[in-house]
């Protein structure tokens, strides 16, 4: 039977003491980065940084709003997310509430036309605000929910986050598809904008709209189903014509990030950002810059050259 060894260690000095850490090791995902020049961000993970890698053909940066959105969001790690849906309240059979719904978000500033095809608005919520019932996403699901055309959810996980990083982007979207060679046809998409339909090569079909279904009588005759996207004609229509219309996407769920952008030449941001005189002759010019106007004035001067020749 064999003896068991024993050793005996006495430590008299410690030199350094610490935890292991992780550390990324060059690979494949590093060589896709060198060629789409999205370097590894320090202690990503191969998992995170694929994902950011995936994002930029899909989603490519540029000098318009949106791609200087998606560059800089991409470049600082920080992903896009949806906060909250959007939807027009809807009557019963399906109809919306509104004759014309749409929501529009422009530089820190949401619109919800009830009408959009008339230019009637039924809120305008200034996202840039702080203390006001749309600072946070939650405010803003509870000042939406007071329209009678609209209704608004929040993801729970955003619900303290801010409304200024939704960016700007629209629910009515235009469209272009062929038209069936049938009397009675679904269009791809629902909740058509009224008078955005525009038929192509074939006017004598689509000649006359009528307001109701059963009027649809005689040649040239046609009517929609704005909300079901049903059209409906007397005669069928010719062959290879085409339809153009605008479309309100329901349950609209708007990209937010945490990269703001605006710009001066907006006439609501500029209205925000200086105070505005109206001259003799009616017209309206800005002026000193406002509270708001200041604060960013200054936070651009701490980081930029203040003197000539820096």
């Amino acid at each position: 039977m064999a003896e068991s060894i024993t050793h005996q260690f006495e430590v008299t000095k410690l030199i350094a003491a610490g935890v292991p850490v992780g550390k990324a090791v060059w690979n494949q995902f590093d060589e896709f980065g060198l060629v789409l020049s999205l370097p590894r961000l320090r202690g990503e993970t191969n998992a995170d940084y694929r994902a950011r890698l995936v994002t930029v053909m899909a989603q490519r940066g540029n000098a318009a709003y949106t791609g200087m959105v998606l560059g800089a969001s991409r470049g600082l790690g920080l992903p896009l997310f949806t906060p909250l849906t959007i939807s027009p309240l809807l009557r019963t059979g399906g109809h919306t509430v509104a004759p014309d719904p749409c929501v529009e978000i422009k530089y820190g500033f949401m619109r919800l036309y009830s009408d959009y095809g008339n230019d009637v608005v039924d809120l305008e919520i200034d996202l840039w605000e702080r203390g006001d019932n749309a600072e946070f996403y939650g405010s803003l699901q509870s000042f939406i929910n007071t329209s009678i055309f609209f209704e608004a959810t929040v993801d729970s996980a955003y619900v303290m986050t801010r409304s200024i990083t939704l960016m700007n982007q629209m629910s009515r979207q235009l469209y272009t598809q062929t038209v069936e060679r049938s009397t009675r046809w679904k269009m791809d998409r629902e909740f058509i904008s009224p008078n955005s339909v525009i038929f192509r090569d074939d006017k004598d079909t689509y000649a006359l709209e009528v307001p109701q279904l059963g009027m649809v009588s005689t040649p040239g005759s046609y009517h929609i189903d704005y909300s079901r996207g049903v059209v409906t004609s007397y005669s069928i229509p010719t062959r290879n014509s085409g339809v153009e219309y605008s479309w309100s996407e329901y349950q609209w769920t708007p990209f937010a990030s945490e990269v703001v952008i605006s710009a001066v030449h907006d006439e609501d941001f500029r209205r925000k950002m200086f105070e505005q005189v109206r001259l003799d002759d009616g017209t309206t010019v800005s002026r000193l810059p406002t509270y708001f106007g200041v604060d960013i004035i200054n936070e651009l001067l701490a980081v930029a050259p203040m003197y000539w020749g820096s």
